[in-house]
């Protein structure tokens, strides 16, 4: 949907009023925007096609869900990669978390957080630990944690 709705998109001056919303750009976003329009001249910025508002949701949701805390997807894919290890680092990202909303004013982020904390950064055991994911999924665990990198942004709504 992301690359669909980028390449209905239009290059428009910056100074073009069309009402539209300024969003974050997750890198992923950002590599897509460049395979697809190349380097934009200065002034000029893409307005966004609504099936590409829909691709960057998308892409912000995922990211979201991947932070490796509780039980969102993110921390069932860390405590099946590091198991009972995966409480130490969920709760060193929620404090990570906090750190950040605080020392760069992301206040957006508050209710996530206290919902965050609601929840709780441990992961309930699974029926058996004991049983070894594999290379395969070793591998596609640590390669699906890593999609926050590059699907998340921290300012979804830009200026």
């Amino acid at each position: 949907f992301s690359w669909i709705g980028l390449q209905w998109s239009e290059v428009i001056p910056v100074t073009s009023v069309h009402g539209g919303l300024s969003l974050g750009e997750p890198l992923v976003f950002q590599w897509l925007a460049q395979m697809a329009w190349g380097t934009l001249p200065t002034g000029y910025d893409l307005y966004l096609h609504p099936l590409a508002y829909a691709g960057w949701v998308g892409v912000f949701i995922t990211g979201l869900n991947l932070i490796p805390i509780g039980q969102l997807d993110g921390g069932h894919i860390l405590y099946a990669l590091v198991r009972t290890k995966a409480h130490m680092i969920a709760t060193a990202t929620l404090i990570a978390a906090v750190a950040a909303v605080m020392y760069f004013g992301y206040w957006g982020w508050s209710l996530m957080l206290f919902l965050l904390f609601l929840m709780g950064p441990r992961h309930p055991p699974t029926a058996d630990d004991s049983i070894p994911l594999g290379l395969g999924r070793t591998i596609l665990g640590w390669l699906a944690l890593a999609f926050i990198i590059i699907g998340f942004t921290p300012q979804p709504f830009a200026g």
